[in-house]
C-alpha cells in the first residue's frame, strides 16, 4: 500500500510529464496485478453482467480509500509514537 500511495501522489504531481505519468500508471498494475487480472472475471461470474462492473468499481474505490486512510493513520501514529 505504501508503493501505491506514493505512486498516487507522484502521478498527480507529475501528471503533465507524459513519460513519468505512464510509468506511474504501469506501477499500479505491477503492484496490484491480481486485482486487475483475476479479480474482474471472478466478480463478473459472481455478480453477473449487471452488478459485476458496479461491484468491481466499489472494490477499486475501497482500495483507494484504504490506501489514503492507511497513509493518514501512519502519519499521525508516527507523530504520537515516534520511531
Amino acid at each position: 500500500m505504501i508503493i501505491n500511495t506514493l505512486n498516487g501522489f507522484l502521478a498527480y504531481k507529475y501528471r503533465h510529464n507524459e513519460a513519468f505519468f505512464v510509468v506511474c500508471i504501469e506501477m499500479t498494475y505491477v503492484v496490484f496485478s491480481g486485482l486487475y487480472s483475476t479479480l474482474p472475471s471472478a466478480i463478473y461470474s459472481t455478480f453477473g453482467p449487471k452488478q459485476g462492473p458496479r461491484a468491481y468499481a466499489l472494490i477499486l474505490a475501497g482500495g483507494t480509500f484504504t490506501a489514503l486512510t492507511s497513509y493518514l493513520d501512519q502519519h499521525f501514529l508516527h507523530e504520537k509514537i515516534g520511531s
